[in-house]
């Protein structure tokens, strides 16, 4: 993940970095933080943070290696499904 941020750092944030290497490499070098695993993740108290670093390093400690690359689809997906601002799929 480092070499990948250093590399792409003029480009690429965190979040991009991590679905990047998800989708394009197969590997789970993170969990990407947007606006709706915040507003989830707080809402279930998984994280009491509202530093996305941070969020992320929590989330890693409850979430399964095997599920970080689609921990945030699965997340925007339920806040689509269940929240009437969003738009469906």
């Amino acid at each position: 993940m480092d070499k990948c941020l250093v590399i792409y750092r003029t480009w690429f944030a965190r979040k991009s970095a991590n679905i990047i290497l998800y989708n394009v490499f197969s590997r789970n070098e993170g969990i990407a933080v947007d606006t709706h695993v915040w507003r989830i993740v707080q809402k279930i108290s998984l994280t009491d943070s509202n530093n996305p670093l941070r969020i992320e390093r929590d989330l890693m400690q409850v979430v399964l290696l095997r599920d970080w690359g689609r921990f945030n689809y699965l997340m925007v997906e339920h806040r689509w499904s269940v929240s009437q601002d969003c738009p469906s799929v």
